[in-house]
């Protein structure tokens, strides 16, 4: 079918708007299949100008994919039974531009004859979407990472519209905190209500400070009410997005679940406390070093006998109150120690605060990884001085009566000896 023998100038006024739009004009004669484009029609099939169109040149431009369903909406529309419309969307590739794929939507109309039995005119429209649908993908694929990344994680995330008060959650709101699918939709009240009591006034004025103040990121830590009544420790984090002007139009955020972590730093601080309350009360004086020998902790009982402080005895600073005439043999036998990575013990003498020395034994052994390495040393000092002048005493006791023993074993054999003259029987005179 061919144009008509005649356009008024309103056509050709209308022709030049639509063509100045971006918008390409089609018309098609369904008996004979001629098919006429606008230049802008062309265009989007990688045509030339001045190419001549059938309506197989139509199918031929379409996606492999995209034509059953084309070809079924004009079908329709051609459909004497049908609506006499379509609007459709696909992909043509480009014939004479290195086959370039470009997304459009197509809307016509057919005309029928006055018995509405025989299509007598197909005209529309053809428009370039290929943004659009770019655009489109790309939300596509940025809520496809979303909803993975919200099933994947534990955080319970959250979307805060400031302007209706409406709060959206994601899945984990029911996996990590117990509640049902009611949860996923809240409002703000809903959150405020479910922080404890003795945390919310804090927490509600912070966030709102982060709002009102122009801020554009805000975190807290709180106790957040489970579905069962129990509370959770929370670490949540919040981003404020805003328009031009600066005015607050929603919050992102994510709640973190950090109750375990809590839980295990706070057995940790009792264990921590457990050890150094035991190692303040023993007796000996206790001290940690590095793999290498440098002591990085002492107990209560080293600083009050000494009257030193960690930053005087931090590393090596032991020696100072190490006696001058043992430091030399102490120093070579520790350097050998470290390195070879073996419990030892040596015995010293220290000074005290008021400058007297007393005697110590030390032990040290090593602790150790799963793999072996040494990852500290622990030692302790035990007073020794009243063992130690004990042995001393015992040692002189044991000389004491060596010598007694000595000289009275001397005096028995003299005692012996006179006996034995006294005794002997004189000898006879020989004649």
């Amino acid at each position: 079918m061919s144009t008509p023998s005649a356009f008024s100038s309103d056509y050709e006024r209308l022709q030049t708007a639509v063509d100045a739009a971006g918008v390409g004009t089609w018309d098609l004669n369904p008996a004979t299949g001629e098919l006429i484009w606008s230049t802008r029609c062309k265009e989007l099939f990688g045509l030339p100008a001045t190419a001549t169109i059938t309506y197989d040149d139509f199918l031929r431009g379409l996606h492999p994919d995209d034509r059953a369903a084309t070809e079924a909406a004009v079908a329709q529309a051609l459909d004497p039974a049908g609506t006499g419309t379509c609007d459709v969307e696909y992909r043509t590739i480009g014939q004479h531009d290195g086959g370039q794929v470009r997304w459009v939507r197509a809307t016509g109309r057919a005309f029928f004859d006055a018995t509405r039995t025989q299509p007598l005119r197909f005209i529309g429209t053809i428009t370039d979407i290929t943004r659009q649908k770019q655009v489109q993908e790309t939300l596509r694929q940025s809520e496809e990472r979303y909803a993975l990344a919200a099933l994947a994680t534990n955080d319970a995330i959250w979307e805060w519209n400031l302007q209706t008060n409406e709060v959206k959650w994601n899945p984990a709101v029911q996996r990590v905190l117990g509640y049902g699918p009611e949860a996923r939709l809240t409002t703000a009240q809903w959150w405020y209500e479910h922080i404890h009591p003795a945390d919310a006034e804090r927490v509600v004025h912070g966030i709102h400070e982060a709002i009102d103040g122009g801020r554009t990121d805000w975190s807290d830590e709180y106790r957040f009410q489970r579905a069962d009544g129990s509370y959770a420790s929370m670490m949540d984090r919040g981003h404020v997005a805003r328009n031009a002007e600066g005015q607050p139009l929603r919050m992102i955020g994510a709640m973190q679940d950090v109750t375990r972590q809590r839980e295990a730093e706070k057995a940790l601080r009792q264990r921590e406390a457990d050890f150094t309350t035991m190692a303040d009360t023993i007796a000996q004086l206790a001290w940690m070093a590095l793999p290498d020998g440098n002591i990085t902790w002492y107990n209560q009982r080293w600083y009050e006998y000494t009257g030193s402080t960690l930053e005087e005895m931090r590393g090596w600073g032991w020696e100072k109150v190490h006696h001058p005439d043992h430091v030399a043999r102490v120093l070579e036998f520790v350097r050998a120690a470290w390195p070879a990575g073996q419990p030892w013990e040596l015995t010293f003498p220290l000074r005290s605060h008021q400058g007297e020395y007393r005697w110590f034994l030390t032990r040290a052994v090593p602790i150790r990884n799963e793999q072996g390495q040494v990852l500290r040393w622990f030692g302790t000092n035990t007073d020794i001085t009243e063992l130690k002048q004990l042995q001393e005493q015992l040692e002189r006791s044991y000389q004491d009566l060596e010598l007694k023993v000595t000289f009275r074993t001397l005096a028995l054999e003299r005692e012996v000896q006179q006996l034995r003259t006294q005794i002997q029987p004189p000898t006879p005179e020989t004649t």
